[in-house]
């Protein structure tokens, strides 16, 4: 649109210029003249101001539809610019890297030519240095394998010589040990018989001292219940016999026989506790002499048995 309104524009002044007498041919010699030869719009600055074209249009409302048409093109435009210079831009970079690509190429490939030919160089002067190195080594291993065999050999001549000499002596130190195992275990066997003896001679003892200690702590303990419960009576009797004495002459008289009672059953408790005690002080005596009949029997086949074992064992020393 705002090429159409300045075309609008400008040509009432081309037609002027046919208006004073140019002709055809020269008209068209001069739009191709224009054309080959654009203006130089740069330097110009009028050529890009809005105000300088509206100055021209008289019609306030052509004028106002012009200054929107100018608002709505300035964007379009400047987006169309901004993408052709993208593009061209774009194409720019594309030519810039497809030239280093290429000229990469031909460097990298030379400095693999170079590469490849000095790595040629080094191995072929690394081999010859590794063969005659290698010959020296060989020569060099060979002679250290001979002088180990030998030495191994030589170390395993020693070694069975050491073997057979630790074998006799492993056969003799053995005979030795079984002879000082046995002289020791009979010297065990013999001190442990006598300990044992000792053992068995201080426990009867300790038991026997059990005994008479038992007893005694029984003896002294049944006479005390006696009399504890003796003691209990008598009280009992005499808190009965004080309470009754206020009482009048039948309670006495019925207190007196209630005494005499109890005074009765008390005599006959005693004396059932006294064939008790007798009887017990029997069954003790009788305990007392069976344990010592069985402890000397005992004693006896002790001293009989390691009379026995000693005997046997004189006669295997001898």
């Amino acid at each position: 649109p705002t090429r159409s309104m300045n075309s609008t524009n400008r040509s009432p002044t081309r037609g002027g210029v046919n208006a004073r007498g140019s002709t055809n041919a020269n008209s068209k010699y001069a739009y191709k003249k224009k054309k080959k030869v654009a203006p130089n719009v740069v330097d110009n600055p009028n050529y890009y101001s809005m105000e300088s074209r509206l100055v021209q249009i008289k019609d306030p409302i052509q004028r106002a539809g012009v200054r929107l048409l100018w608002a709505a093109a300035i964007p379009i435009q400047t987006q169309a610019r901004r993408f052709l210079a993208r593009q061209v831009a774009i194409k720019r970079m594309c030519a810039v890297l497809t030239i280093q690509a290429f000229v990469r190429r031909w460097l990298a490939e030379r400095d693999l030519e170079i590469a490849i030919w000095s790595a040629i160089q080094v191995q072929a002067a690394f081999r010859g240095w590794f063969a005659r190195d290698s010959l020296e080594d060989n020569h060099y291993c060979a002679t250290q394998i001979q002088r180990v065999v030998r030495g191994y050999l030589s170390t395993m001549h020693v070694f069975e010589d050491l073997y057979s000499i630790t074998i006799v002596q492993s056969v003799v130190r053995m005979h030795l040990a079984i002879n000082d195992a046995v002289d020791r275990l009979s010297s065990c066997i013999a001190i442990q018989s006598w300990w044992r003896g000792i053992k068995t001679r201080d426990h009867l003892e300790e038991m026997d001292y059990s005994a008479v200690a038992v007893q005694a702590n029984w003896r002294r303990y049944l006479a005390q219940m006696s009399y504890q419960f003796d003691i209990i009576d008598i009280i009992i009797v005499q808190s009965v016999a004080r309470r009754w004495k206020t009482c009048r002459i039948l309670a006495s008289v019925k207190l007196q026989c209630f005494a005499r009672v109890c005074i009765a059953n008390a005599r006959f408790d005693e004396k059932m506790a006294m064939n008790s005690l007798v009887t017990r002080h029997t069954s003790a005596t009788k305990i007392q002499a069976r344990w010592r009949s069985h402890t000397a029997q005992m004693t006896l086949l002790e001293y009989i048995a390691s009379v026995k074992i000693q005997a046997r064992w004189r006669s295997h020393a001898a």
